[in-house]
């Protein structure tokens, strides 16, 4: 199986360790790093469209890159075996926050702005372990990049009809989330119907704070809607060349059918 991870806003791919560490061994996990470079979300999506691995695969977006996810999976429809969408959303999920972001863009995103921000989003299930390996990958960030890719997200307009996307689609969803608040499923759910809505208890960051549980359940989900790959297998994750980061698995999990 092949599965494409797109991150979200750090664009870095090196949040996802855990949470590949715990899928099956055979699994060859591509996660995209996103360029520097000031692009839209078209844009982006032009630039990454091309390093997609072999069809089929499954496809993961997790917040900012949630809308790159729908985009590709829009337009390599007969390739993507599954959609999974993580703590994300396809319209601005804060329509409040434009007239605040115009005063916080002007300040510098220091080391310390980055914490304040990091200990907002994790309150209640903070962990100095996990708010460094998340400061470590914002750092990376330049600040126009950074600044760039927020008001990308605010200038989200919902669409205007359903997104026509035919494969399987599941939803994690963070109840503790103070970024991507509810709302933001149900507005899938209404393009998407088939869409699958799971929810765990923790902050936006869900795939690093619950990455076992988020791979057993993508598997079971796989069992559910029979998703095979039926591509002969490819290179190994230790050899396979694609750009951000190819993650060697370490341990296997068994899933038995749902039934």
């Amino acid at each position: 199986m092949r599965l494409v991870i797109l991150p979200g806003l750090d664009g870095s791919g090196l949040l996802y360790r855990k949470f590949c560490a715990a899928l099956p061994s055979h699994w060859q996990v591509h996660c995209f790093s996103y360029p520097t470079d000031l692009l839209s979300y078209s844009q982006l999506a032009d630039v990454l469209e091309p390093q997609l691995p072999a069809p089929p695969f499954l496809l993961l977006g997790e917040s900012f890159g949630g809308p790159l996810a729908v985009e590709l999976a829009r337009r390599r429809p007969g390739q993507v075996l599954g959609l999974v969408l993580c703590c994300t959303f396809i319209e601005n999920p804060m329509p409040w926050a434009p007239m605040l972001w115009q005063w916080l863009r002007r300040l510098e995103f220091s080391a310390a702005r980055r914490n304040i921000l990091l200990r907002y989003l994790l309150w209640g299930h903070d962990s100095p372990g996990l708010r460094l390996e998340l400061e470590q990958a914002l750092s990376q960030l330049p600040q126009a990049s950074f600044v760039h890719r927020v008001e990308q997200v605010l200038a989200l307009q919902r669409p205007e009809s359903a997104l026509g996307l035919a494969m399987p689609v599941l939803y994690l969803q963070a109840q503790q989330d103070k970024l991507v608040f509810p709302h933001c499923a149900v507005s899938l759910q209404a393009l998407l119907p088939q869409l699958q809505l799971c929810r765990f208890h923790c902050s936006h960051f869900l795939l690093q704070q619950h990455p076992e549980d988020a791979a057993q359940l993508l598997l079971h989900w796989c069992v559910n809607h029979e998703i095979r790959d039926a591509a002969p297998p490819g290179p190994s994750a230790k050899t396979a060349s694609y750009p951000g980061s190819v993650f060697d698995k370490a341990s296997s999990v068994q899933v038995s059918p749902a039934g």
